[in-house]
């Protein structure tokens, strides 16, 4: 019994990780740009992935967001964004991209699937252990700013263009693990990049 229990719960934690996130997003990266961006990424930013598996782990059910989980690509949608946003006024300029994170935390949610498909004093422990949401891990956020523990995106984008810094932090809740995934074609994270690369072009307009 305790074998099936570990193997269940274990079921429960891989099949929930494991969907692949393409996500379409209606932006054409096509046209000409008449400005150079310079990718200074780290390659966690880029490539993503889980970070855990392990219920127990702080950051279990967190993903990084990389750049193939995206179509087009982070790097392709802000340079649209930034086209339309300012046309000519960029041309010849350099934009250097330090950072552009996107995280999906379910970590709260996929903890509760457990408790409500498991009871006993090991499902509790699991899920009542280590950091349930803490703002000390990125991606996290204080239970202040997300009472309910509903799913959440943060996005992280920094760098500057020319002498005109940008750095950003933009979180957001989605109310169901559903609306989070790829599959759902009325997923919310083409809103969530839109409200997050928004906040940056006032802080580039203002410097230009």
């Amino acid at each position: 019994m305790k074998r099936i229990y570990v193997i269940s719960i274990l079921s429960i934690v891989l099949t929930s990780c494991a969907s692949p996130y393409k996500i379409p997003l209606d932006m054409d990266a096509s046209k000409p740009i008449g400005f150079t961006i310079v990718d200074n990424r780290s390659e966690s930013d880029k490539t993503g992935g889980n970070r855990s598996l392990l219920i127990t782990n702080c950051e279990y059910a967190i993903k990084d967001i990389g750049d193939a989980d995206l179509q087009p690509s982070k790097l392709d949608i802000l340079k649209v964004k930034l086209q339309r946003e300012f046309g000519s006024q960029l041309d010849g300029k350099v934009v250097t991209l330090n950072r552009f994170r996107i995280v999906l935390n379910n970590r709260l949610s996929f903890r509760r699937q457990v408790g409500g498909r498991h009871q006993g004093l090991i499902p509790d422990a699991m899920i009542g252990s280590g950091c349930v949401a803490s703002p000390r891990i990125e991606g996290g956020y204080a239970l202040t700013d997300n009472p309910q523990g509903l799913p959440s995106f943060t996005v992280i984008i920094r760098g500057n263009v020319g002498s005109a810094k940008f750095d950003i932090k933009h979180f957001e809740t989605s109310e169901t693990v559903d609306s989070t995934l790829s599959r759902n074609k009325d997923n919310v994270l083409p809103r969530v990049i839109d409200n997050a690369i928004n906040k940056v072009l006032p802080e580039i307009r203002r410097q230009i």
